[in-house]
C-alpha cells in the first residue's frame, strides 16, 4: 500500500512545475519575437553615420520616428516608401544653395551636388554657343562652390571700307638735272572692303578685329622720273653739278654789314638756309649766273635764297620768282 501511495504522489510534483514552464516559454517565444521585429539602421546624413533600432516598417517612418526632418530637394536613399530589414542604410543628401549670375540676375538654386551644366538646367539657363561659364559646365558643384557665373558672348559683323595706298615708283630721266624730279604718273589710292568682327561680354565690347579683306578697286601706282644729268651749259660755258633745285628767290643791296662768312657783299653773294645748301658752295642761279652762298637770313629758310644786286632799284625789278640753281661740284 505504501508503494501505491508514493507512485501516485509524482505526478502531482510535475503539474506544479507546468505553470512556470510556459511562463518561460511565452517569455523565451516573446524576446525572440522582439528580436526578430527590431531592426537595426544606420542613417547616413552628408556622409555622417548614426545607427538606431526600430520597430517601424519604412524608411519615411524611421526617419519620422528619430526626428530626422528633410528639406525641399534633399535626396533619400532608398526612397521614403521602401521596407526596411535589418541592417538596412538609409543615405541622406542634403540640398544646398548655389547662386547662378546670369543676365544681369542672381538665380539662387537648392541642389544636391551635381555638374555646373545641370545646375544651369535647374535655372533655367538657356547657354549660347560661345558662352562663357564659369566654373567649367562638367565640374562638380559641391557645397564649397557657392557661385556659378555665366558670361554671355555674342558676335557683330559689320563691313567698311578702307583705301589702299598707292606705291611710288621710281625711275631715271636722263632728260633732267640731277635732284630735280618729275611726277610722270599721278598716284590714286584704291579701296578695300574689310568684314570685321566685334566681340561683346555681357554687352559690353572686348574685341574688334578683321576677319577679311577684299580689294574692290586696285591703286594705281605714282610714277616719279629723277634727273641724272650732271653736266649743264649756260652762257657758252659747260660745267658739273651735284644737284639742281628749284628755289624761290628774292634780292637784296648794300645793307652795310658783312656777310656770315665776313665777306663784303657783292654781286654773286646768294643769302641761303644752311640746312638746304652749305655755305661755301659755289652755285648756277638762272637768270642771274654764278654765285657763291656766303650770306643767310632771319626770312631765308628752306628752299628759299636771297641774291645780291647793287641797287635797290634792281632788287625790285627782280622782286621773287622762282628759279632754277645748281650746286656746283
Amino acid at each position: 500500500m505504501q508503494y501505491a501511495f508514493a507512485h501516485q504522489g509524482r505526478p502531482r510534483g510535475i503539474v506544479k512545475f507546468i505553470p512556470i514552464f510556459l511562463a518561460v516559454l511565452v517569455v523565451a517565444f516573446g524576446y525572440a519575437a522582439y528580436m526578430v521585429i527590431q531592426k537595426e539602421v544606420t542613417v547616413v546624413v552628408d556622409g555622417v553615420a548614426t545607427h538606431v533600432k526600430t520597430f517601424k516598417t519604412d524608411v519615411g517612418s524611421v526617419l519620422e520616428e528619430k526626428n530626422i526632418k528633410l528639406y525641399p530637394k534633399d535626396l533619400v536613399k532608398p526612397e521614403l516608401t521602401t521596407q526596411i530589414a535589418d541592417g538596412q542604410v538609409i543615405n541622406i543628401t542634403r540640398a544646398f544653395k548655389v547662386s547662378v549670375h546670369a543676365d544681369g540676375k542672381q538665380i539662387d538654386v537648392l541642389t544636391i551636388p551635381a555638374t555646373v551644366q545641370s545646375v544651369l538646367s535647374q535655372a533655367h539657363i538657356v547657354l549660347g554657343k560661345k558662352d562663357l561659364v564659369e566654373p567649367s559646365l562638367s565640374a562638380f558643384v559641391d557645397k564649397k562652390t557657392a557661385e556659378i557665373t555665366v558670361n554671355r558672348i555674342t558676335e557683330e559683323f559689320i563691313t567698311q571700307t578702307q583705301p589702299v595706298a598707292f606705291r611710288t615708283e621710281k625711275k631715271d630721266d636722263a632728260t633732267l638735272e640731277r635732284g630735280i624730279r618729275r611726277i610722270v604718273q599721278q598716284g590714286k589710292d584704291g579701296v578695300k572692303e574689310e568684314t570685321i568682327k566685334i566681340t561683346y561680354k555681357d554687352g559690353k565690347k572686348i574685341r574688334r578685329e578683321i576677319v577679311s579683306t577684299s580689294v574692290i578697286k586696285e591703286p594705281v601706282s605714282q610714277i616719279v622720273a629723277y634727273g641724272v644729268l650732271q653736266f649743264a651749259s649756260r652762257g657758252g660755258q659747260r660745267f658739273e653739278f651735284d644737284r639742281a633745285l628749284v628755289v624761290r628767290a628774292s634780292a637784296y643791296t648794300h645793307t652795310g654789314y658783312r656777310t656770315s662768312l665776313g665777306t663784303n657783299p657783292k654781286v654773286g653773294t646768294v643769302a641761303v638756309d644752311p640746312s638746304v645748301i652749305p655755305l661755301g658752295s659755289k652755285l648756277y642761279i638762272e637768270g642771274y649766273g654764278f654765285g657763291r652762298a656766303e650770306d643767310t637770313g632771319g626770312a631765308i629758310k628752306g628752299n628759299c635764297i636771297d641774291l645780291f644786286l647793287e641797287s635797290e632799284r634792281e632788287a625790285r625789278r627782280w622782286g621773287r620768282r622762282s628759279v632754277k640753281i645748281y650746286v656746283l661740284n
